[in-house]
């Protein structure tokens, strides 16, 4: 009878534990499910940080990252970025998509493109970018040192390295800035960005302030800047008024500057200096052709430099500005002096004739049809001669000579 109960109560048993394995298996299923149909896929955000193909897990708690071209590219940068497979990083570099290696991950995600191809600043990348230990992550995902928190700069460049700081109130002899930096209150309305916080907010609602007459007031505070400063790129009055085209064309020039047509004021030896300064070539155009005082062995290029007449009709530009190659120079016939060489055939091609003496005859042709290596006129081999003569050097490919002719009677220059 007992060995029957017992019979019993085991088949009962074991109903029971499949019934629970299958309870869960059912759960764990039902729960992929919930997962999937709620949408819970963390690929779907950011791509799961992969920068080409994201895998999720069946049950969403986490992503496998893949690349499309398994040939030449590889999985790096903590297994989600697809990188060159021949990269030469090292483990504890950053490795750009282009092959560059960033020896410290501190440059990754920090709003600067270091890799040159965007690579260390994807969205996608950046999105779930952890920063070291005794960093600070900020909102945009860039990493500070954590000791830079509420120091009154904008280090995260977003300015969440000084959102919900405590800061000290300011004295009644102080004025407290946008960003509770304290300064003394003499130094309000100075015309200048005391409070360091890019806003200039000690500068702001000013009473009116008349600036030199050499200089321009800024639209929205009282910082005065001078009229040559306006639309040149650089933001001087700080909130970027004096790079406003229209704010800049309202403004006329100083006594005799030229006005680009950027509405940039640039002094006038500037003009037709040579060297673009309005930025966009304005003061480079239409100007008389300048011709510079150079010495008697030079040449005077277009654009005031002076180069060496040997350089003149070589083929290159020694000007910079092709002026010692063009048609007025006339290269084809321009004349040898008694120590160079004339090439025939460099006249055909409008190059400079002349090549020096020492290269007529040294076994290499520099003329454009070889004339200079010419061993029936120029270069002809004495089978008599055995031996050099004293002020001739002895080629392994035996002894050249050559006739009295229009270049010398003896080619002392191979020696």
């Amino acid at each position: 009878m007992a060995s029957k109960v017992n019979r019993l109560l085991a088949a009962r048993t074991c109903a029971i534990y499949r019934l629970t394995r299958a309870s869960i298996s059912f759960f764990f299923l039902f729960v992929v499910f919930i997962v999937s149909a709620w949408g819970l896929n963390l690929c779907d955000q950011n791509n799961g940080g992969c920068s080409e193909v994201c895998h999720p897990f069946p049950d969403g708690s986490g992503t496998v990252c893949s690349c499309f071209n398994s040939t030449t590219t590889k999985i790096g940068n903590g297994g989600t970025m697809c990188v060159p497979i021949n990269n030469n990083c090292t483990t504890e570099e950053f490795v750009c998509r282009n092959g560059r290696c960033l020896r410290s991950m501190d440059v990754v995600c920090d709003l600067d493109d270091d890799c040159g191809d965007g690579t260390d600043e994807s969205p996608r990348l950046c999105a779930n970018h952890t920063c070291r230990h005794g960093m600070f992550k900020c909102a945009n995902g860039k990493c500070i040192a954590a000791k830079w928190l509420c120091d009154h700069d904008n280090d995260c460049r977003d300015n969440s390295d000084e959102l919900n700081c405590s800061f000290p109130l300011c004295g009644p002899d102080q004025f407290t800035c946008a960003n509770f930096r304290c300064i003394d209150s003499r130094d309000v309305c100075n015309g200048r960005d005391n409070c360091r916080d890019g806003r200039f907010s000690d500068e702001v609602n000013c009473p009116p302030t008349t600036c030199p007459p050499s200089q321009i007031k800024c639209a929205t505070s009282s910082i005065c800047v001078q009229r040559r400063w306006l639309c040149d790129n650089d933001d001087d009055c700080g909130d970027g008024s004096d790079e406003v085209s229209t704010f800049c064309q309202n403004v006329t020039c100083e006594h005799g500057d030229f006005l680009c047509t950027n509405h940039r004021c640039i002094a006038p030896h500037w003009r037709c200096d040579g060297e673009p300064d309005c930025g966009d070539g304005a003061d480079e155009r239409d100007c008389p052709e300048r011709r510079p005082v150079c010495g008697v062995m030079q040449f005077p290029c277009n654009n005031s430099r002076c180069i060496s007449l040997a350089l003149v009709c070589n083929g290159e530009d020694d000007c910079g500005d092709g002026s010692d190659e063009q048609d007025r120079v006339n290269c084809s016939m321009s004349e040898c002096p008694p120590d160079m060489f004339l090439c025939q055939s460099h006249r055909q091609f409008n190059l400079n004739p002349c090549i020096p003496h020492y290269k007529v005859c040294n076994g290499m042709p520099d003329c454009q049809m070889g004339e200079d290596e010419n061993v029936s006129e120029w270069c002809p081999v004495a089978p008599s001669l055995q031996t050099c003569l004293s002020n001739m050097f002895t080629c392994s490919n035996g002894p050249v000579s050559c006739r009295t002719s229009t270049v010398t009677a003896t080619m002392t220059a191979l020696i």
